[in-house]
């Protein structure tokens, strides 16, 4: 942009009358117009290239992230399979610890019972055992 700022008063004096002959002075002006043509076309080039890196950079990051992406997705998705999985073992399970405790309760009680059928049984015929004790001992 310096050769712009250069050039910008000779840019603004006035052509020589068509059909005239172009003086050292109209020359000059050309030269230096086509200075700062050929320095606002490479400074063009510079920011279309610079533009461009951009632009790849951005689609590179772009690409990165989608890889990113879909590799987050996949291992996400093999985790919801998995606590799916996991959750329908856990209530398998709990319907098997539940008839479990239910057979575990009618076997307490069932031994429950029974004591309770043997110390009667053992206080009713006590008093029978005791002359037998009586007479061993």
């Amino acid at each position: 942009m310096e050769g712009g700022s250069r050039a910008a008063p000779a840019l603004r004096r006035r052509s020589p009358a068509p059909g005239a002959a172009p003086g050292a002075a109209a020359q000059a002006a050309l030269r230096a117009q086509g200075a700062v043509h050929d320095d606002l076309t490479d400074e063009l080039c510079e920011m279309a290239s610079g533009l461009k890196r951009s632009a790849q950079a951005q689609a590179a990051g772009v690409r990165e992230s989608l890889a990113v992406l879909a590799a987050v997705e996949t291992s996400l998705e093999a985790n919801v399979a998995g606590a799916s999985r996991a959750a329908d073992r856990a209530g398998e399970l709990h319907r098997i610890n539940r008839a479990s405790c239910w057979q575990t309760c009618a076997v307490l009680t069932a031994v429950l019972l029974l004591t309770c059928w043997m110390v009667l049984l053992i206080r009713l015929n006590s008093n029978r055992l005791d002359p037998l004790l009586r007479k061993t001992g």
